[in-house]
């Protein structure tokens, strides 16, 4: 990789994490500039990385209480350490509650990550950045409809968060013919991948969430236990690329269309 080359994106790194403005485009992660310098990269680098989560819970709430959990996504998917959290969750655009269209900027104002930033773009151009928060903004591409008995969350990295991809939510709920508990059903995939190099070099996750504490925020707030023989299933790869896929994230996927438009 050319020190120009590297300057260059250095240079639109920090200018796309210094920009406050909202629309921002989306990244395919099948198209990322790191892609044309690839063999600069470590073997392990670069990866494509699937995160697949399934879980059934019983909750005493009605099924409007549980999906206006969804539909206030800076709580659910706020930072769960309150007292020294990592970062901060805002809405830019959009509905009070979860909606198409709706924008929310994660800040991490880390000391640690703003110095692994700085080494990462001196290293890559020999130029001195300064870093004092990393701006990663999402969109809501689906949600709900918050009401019926199906509903789907799909969440869109923009060009300036650390990763690119696509997250998608499917949730059934169903009253059990056993109990008076709503039943829910809930299935969880991530495709995504690191698409800035000082990120990528810093060490940042390729993932927009981690799901797992969400899900258990999920299970708190709703007051919930887990059904009888229905085990929480957490499934990672991490895959060099996206031909001849395992049967397991197929399988996975065919679920989820919104995931599937990416691999097709």
């Amino acid at each position: 990789m050319s020190n120009t080359d590297s300057t260059e994106h250095c240079d639109a790194f920090v200018r796309e994490n210094s920009d406050n403005n909202v629309r921002r485009p989306t990244w395919n992660p099948l198209k990322l500039w790191i892609d044309q310098k690839r063999r600069s990269l470590p073997d392990e680098k670069g990866l494509f990385h699937f995160q697949h989560f399934r879980m059934v819970l019983e909750t005493p709430l009605s099924s409007s209480q549980f999906w206006s959990v969804f539909g206030n996504l800076p709580t659910l998917l706020s930072d769960p350490n309150n007292f020294d959290p990592k970062f901060e969750l805002q809405q830019l655009s959009g509905f009070a509650s979860t909606a198409t269209g709706n924008e929310y900027r994660i800040v991490y104002r880390d000391p640690d990550y703003m110095t692994k930033l700085r080494q990462a773009c001196n290293k890559l151009s020999g130029m001195d950045f300064e870093f004092t928060e990393r701006l990663m903004d999402f969109r809501v591409e689906k949600a709900g409809p918050w009401g019926g008995e199906t509903a789907e969350l799909v969440l869109l990295p923009l060009a300036n968060h650390a990763a690119s991809g696509k997250a998608s939510v499917l949730m059934i709920a169903h009253p059990y013919a056993h109990s008076k508990l709503l039943r829910v059903s809930i299935d969880c995939i991530e495709l995504t991948r690191i698409g800035w190099l000082p990120d990528l070099l810093a060490g940042a996750s390729p993932h927009l969430f981690e799901w797992s504490q969400i899900f258990n925020k999920v299970f708190n707030i709703t007051q919930s236990r887990k059904p009888k023989n229905s085990p929480f299933i957490e499934q990672h790869w991490q895959l060099n690329s996206l031909t001849n896929l395992p049967s397991e994230i197929s399988q996975a996927t065919s679920m989820h269309p919104s995931i599937d438009e990416l691999l097709l």
